[in-house]
């Protein structure tokens, strides 16, 4: 039997978006017959807005899960480092040689946007010869003059620089790598032409999966009467303005030329800023104010629960789903919305890579566009009707048949494939 060990930055009860990947994997795998060990950061790294008791049913709490303890805060404190990436580095390393020298592993898997957490790997693979995968969420090397997600700028254009060696160091060790998105990958060949994890097959684009059992654990929320609510939760600010003034242009004209009718919608916004303060502006309803629209719109930007955020979607008349300006950016929530069957509606960039899905499967949503004019193309306000049409009609959408390959089990399945073709090499 295989054995894996599967490395994050946050796992339960820390509930980030790292945390997704590795949570709707693992029991997979062992579904599939791999053994799976959980290695995370501690709850002591984690912010305490994170820690969800609640998420326990969104979890196989049967799987073994390690977790490293801090080691030396009092020095990040001083230099008022917080990033789990830093941190949680040399206490992961540890916690990890010691599972090595206890136990057997065939493969590590590093799943995490932590990327300076990928030379783990290569620590490891140099010291117990255990191949690893590194799992990209997102590019680790950006372009820092369009591409900026913290105010810390000065912390955040350093990380850039180092991120160049960081980056070569991890890939080169590697044994393959999977990737949301396929322009992430000719990026690191690009950068890294000589590294083995990038030739042949051994680098495979893989989305993020949907979990069915996420759905069951919460089921359809009845919709109550009166405004019909429509939904968006995530990330907002600076990086989903284009997205969502995309958005705004299409509902201002709709309303120029269909007087009242958008009056029976609200529009909800929801963890739009994890650290939004009281008393701050909120952005996005800022943006609607130009248009006219803000008494339409409701922006909550404090962070929300995973069990709230999935409560927020069952009991929603429709989902929103904002792009970032990046065309490579594969939105993380689009299998989930979709299995939802509500109308959906995606705001993308007009080269985005996740075009493909929504061409591929006409049922997926309503889809319009933006570009780096902040252009839109003619026909998003055709589409932002039929969209409050299906919402209006409380229209259901069947999706699973579509679906069913970015789904967990199959995502489980190409993570195997990989897996044995670098075992095998």
């Amino acid at each position: 039997m295989r054995r894996v060990l599967i490395v994050t930055s946050s796992y339960y009860p820390a509930v980030l978006a790292d945390t997704h990947r590795a949570r709707v994997l693992a029991p997979e795998l062992k579904s599939l017959g791999w053994e799976v060990e959980i290695l995370a950061a501690g709850a002591l790294f984690q912010r305490a807005d994170a820690i969800e008791s609640d998420a326990a049913p969104f979890f196989d709490l049967s799987i073994p899960v390690h977790f490293a303890g801090p080691c030396g805060d009092a020095v990040f404190r001083v230099l008022n480092m917080r990033s789990i990436g830093w941190r949680a580095l040399f206490p992961l390393y540890q916690a990890g040689a010691k599972l090595l020298e206890q136990k057997r592993f065939d493969l590590i898997y590093i799943t995490t946007a932590q990327f300076n957490l990928f030379c783990l790997g290569r620590v490891w693979y140099t010291r117990f010869c255990v191949p690893y995968v590194l799992d990209f969420h997102d590019p680790w090397v950006a372009n820092i003059r369009r591409i900026v997600t913290t105010k810390h700028t000065v912390k955040f254009r350093i990380n850039a620089v180092l991120a160049t060696w960081l980056e070569r160091f991890a890939i080169n060790g590697a044994s393959g790598i999977v990737s949301v998105s396929p322009t992430y990958v000719a990026r690191l060949r690009d950068r890294c032409p000589s590294a083995q994890a990038l030739r042949g097959n051994r680098a495979v684009v893989i989305p993020f999966a949907a979990s069915e059992r996420d759905l069951t654990v919460m089921p359809a929320q009845p919709e109550g009467s009166g405004a019909l609510d429509i939904v968006y939760v995530g990330a907002g600010g600076k990086i989903m303005e284009k997205s969502w003034r995309a958005i705004l242009r299409s509902l201002s004209n709709f309303a120029a030329h269909n007087p009242g009718k958008l009056e029976r919608f609200r529009f909800r916004l929801f963890g739009t800023e994890a650290f939004w303060k009281e008393g701050e502006p909120k952005f996005l309803v800022e943006i609607a104010r130009e248009y006219g629209l803000a008494h339409l719109i409701e922006e909550q930007p404090g962070r929300v629960s995973y069990f709230r955020a999935l409560e927020i979607i069952q009991s929603s008349a429709g989902l929103i789903i904002l792009g970032v300006d990046d065309p490579a950016y594969m939105p993380s929530k689009l299998f989930t919305y979709a299995q939802t069957g509500k109308p959906l509606l995606a705001s993308l960039h007009a080269r985005s890579q996740a075009n493909d899905y929504f061409n591929q499967m006409p049922n997926l949503g309503r889809l319009i566009h933006f570009d780096d004019d902040e252009e839109m193309t003619k026909s998003g306000e055709t589409q932002i009707q039929a969209f409050l049409n299906d919402v209006a009609t409380q229209h259901r959408i069947d999706r699973f048949a579509q679906i069913e390959p970015w789904l967990s089990r199959s995502s489980a399945q190409k993570h195997i494939e990989l897996f044995e073709r670098v075992l095998s090499t």
